[in-house]
Order: C-alpha cells, then structure tokens, then sequence
C-alpha cells in the first residue's frame, strides 16, 4: 500500500524552492513545463495559481512550487546561496504566513533551464544532472521538486491527491510567535531604560527579527514578515541586504529601518513599531513623527496625571482624541473615528454635535465615537485604550 501511494505522490507531487534570484549560469538545456490541472491546498491555504508571478508548474508529471523568498518560508524552508556554496535549502522549525506574488498571467509560459550550480538539501549534496526530477529554473526563479524523497525523508511533510480535493500539502511546521521567541548568537541589542531592542543577526535577510527584552521576558514584535534593522541595495539581478545598527525608543514605540520582502521593488523604509500592539508604521520623508499637534478649541478632562482631550477644531474631525502623560501629548484610538460628537439624521438633513462626555478607569477612556466609513451612521458608546489603542463598543 505504501508502494502504491509513493506512485501517486510521485507522479503528482513538486515543489519548488527559490533562490532569491537565480544564478546567471544557467545550462543552455531549455525543457518544456505547463501548469497544473488539479487543485492544490497547502498549510490549509487553497493557491491561487491564475495570477501568481512565479505560478506553481508541472514537469514530467511531477508538480513544481517555486522557492521565492516568501514560498520557501511558508513552507518552513530556508534557502540560501552564494556563488561558493550554489543552493543550500534546508529545514526550519518555524512558518511563516502565505504571500503569493500577484499580478501576472500564466496563459504562455516560457521554458525551464536546468540549473548549473552546487545543490545541497539538509547538507547533503544533489547531483542534479542525473536526477529524474531535477530542480528547474524558471522566470529566473528556482524551483525545486516535491518528490517521495524530499517531501517525505528531507523535509517530514504529509501529502495526499484525489480528483476532488487535488494536491493537498502540510509541512508541519511551527507558525511563526507559537512557541516562546529566542535570538540567535549574533545580535545587536540597545538598552532603554526598562526596555531592551534587540536584532537577531543570524542573517541579513531574516524575518520577524524584531524583539524586545522587558521584566526579563523576550518577545518578538512588529510584523514577523517584515526585516528589521538592515538596509537593501538593488544592483541589476543583484539584491543585497546591510545590517544598520540604528535603534531608538520613545513612548512605547521602536524607531528603526525595515525592509518587507513581498513587496516590489524592494526597499528599506524608516518605520516605527508599537511594542503593546505590533503596529508598524511607515514614517513619512523617512524622518520620525513628530509630536501631535492639536488646536486652541479643545475640551478636557484630568484624571490624575493623564488628562483626556477632544480637539474641537471641527465637528467632523477624525482622529480626535488625545491623552497628555508626563507631559508627552500623544493621539489615541482609531484615527479613523470622530470622538465626542453624536450624529443625527431627517430626511437630507444631517448634524454632528459635540457631546463633552468623557470618562477613565484603568486605562480606558470611555465617550461616544463615530466611525464615517459604515452606513448608517451612528454614535456610539465606546471606550479606548490609551496603551493600545484598543477601541471596543460599549453596550447598556
């Protein structure tokens, strides 16, 4: 039976590992690939094969995924190359969330090339010119085969095939933040105060490299798609990624240098990240925000050291509400609401009102908000959390 089911993944079954870039020594034998006709799920994820830059593609009636940079890390992959070593893929103990390169039809597809450097799979060399199913390079994009041998000795993942269901894949591996975070070896770490940033340096181009160290707990945070700390230099073909030890820490709130690889072309943006939320946020010109500002027409109200204000300055201003602590005027909440006012609507006329109901416990600053992008439109009681930026509708 087992003989039996090694046939039919065998002859349905490959994936693809990409390189980042594919080297330009390529062997001149071109050979011919078409894409797939069943369905294909893998990590519980149905693929979208119509509009994927580097679509998933057949050869010899073995399936091929490509090993771009964001495949082989949903896939629990690492790959690495270099003109020395060729290709290095091998197996990682964490996943990293599907995101498919879009835009592109697949109606004529090129030809594949044979490549013609150093393969190496969980150590172990691969004489790829004698393989059945060798790795292909195809739209300069590496991509590897999902044979018995490699999908079940290498890399521990389960399959399976009908006429329903097509290809159905899990690579079993760890998601990304499951397990408690630990850094490698070579880091660079900056202490502020009671907080601690630190970078994993393992490598230039690794993910969700971005924790902080507090109360002697190590957590990750920002984006785990997104590199942090490095910059990136595009050169033709060639791509490079630089690590920039710039750091610093205001309000709860990491300023650092961020590259997300999914997006093209690709750059480094200067960004901030909230600590207690995992927000990341471009910074405009590539400089840090600033302080709000807020006008001359305001209401507030203190409690204790943090007083609450709701700018004035317009009836139908979103992005409104404001808490000054230790004298650091920060905005809060859904930037998209309008706060303190209440809304009434006859036939075509329509008022905003303000309503000076502000109240705190714990954190939380309790009015009425109005979000503009549902209709109908309506004041509701709400209360915000000052730390996190949490909105949540108040009932009663």
């Amino acid at each position: 039976m087992k003989g039996f089911v090694k046939k039919i993944v065998l002859a349905v079954c490959g994936i693809a590992l990409l390189l980042g870039m594919a080297p330009a020594d390529v062997a001149a034998q071109a050979v011919s690939v078409s894409l797939p006709t069943f369905k294909i799920t893998m990590n519980d994820v149905r693929i979208d094969n119509n509009e994927r830059l580097y679509p998933i593609i057949v050869y010899r009636d073995i399936t091929y995924v490509p090993m771009t940079y964001n495949d082989s890390r949903f896939l629990g992959l690492e790959t690495k190359w270099s003109a020395d070593s060729g290709l290095q893929v091998n197996k990682a103990s964490v996943q990293t969330a599907y995101n498919p390169d879009r835009g592109y039809s697949s109606a004529v597809l090129d030809k594949a090339v044979l490549p013609d450097f150093r393969i190496r799979v969980n150590g172990k060399d691969i004489d790829n010119k004698n393989e059945t199913y060798p790795l292909l390079v195809f739209r300069d994009i590496t991509y590897f085969p999902l044979t018995w041998r490699y999908m079940v000795d290498e890399f521990g993942w389960a399959s399976s095939f009908d006429p329903v269901s097509g290809l159905v894949i899990n690579s079993k591996a760890g998601k990304t933040g499951t397990t408690t975070p630990t850094t490698g070896e070579k880091i660079f770490s900056q202490d502020f105060g009671g907080v601690t940033v630190i970078f994993d340096r393992a490598f230039n181009n690794l993910p969700g490299n971005l924790y902080v160290k507090e109360n002697n707990v190590i957590r990750r945070i920002g984006n785990p798609n997104f590199i942090y700390g490095v910059g990136y230099l595009q050169a033709g073909t060639y791509g490079e990624y630089t690590a920039v030890d710039k750091v610093e820490f205001a309000n709860r709130w990491v300023y650092t240098l961020a590259v997300d690889p999914s997006v093209s072309p690709i750059t480094s943006k200067n960004v901030r990240i909230n600590i207690d939320t995992n927000e990341v946020q471009a910074l405009d010109g590539g400089t840090i925000i600033t302080a709000p500002t807020i006008s001359n027409k305001t209401y507030s109200k203190q409690f204790g050291n943090v007083t609450v204000l709701l700018d004035r300055i317009s009836d139908r201003q979103p992005g409104n509400l404001y808490v000054k602590e230790n004298n650091v005027l920060r905005r809060v909440g859904n930037p998209s609401y309008i706060y303190g006012v209440s809304y009434f609507k006859l036939g075509p006329f329509e008022s905003y009102t303000p309503v000076d109901k502000l109240d705190m416990t714990d954190r939380w600053v309790y009015t009425v908000a109005i979000n503009p992008a549902v209709t109908p439109l309506s004041s509701r009681n709400v209360r915000v959390n000052i730390d996190t930026n949490e909105v949540q509708f108040v009932y009663g």
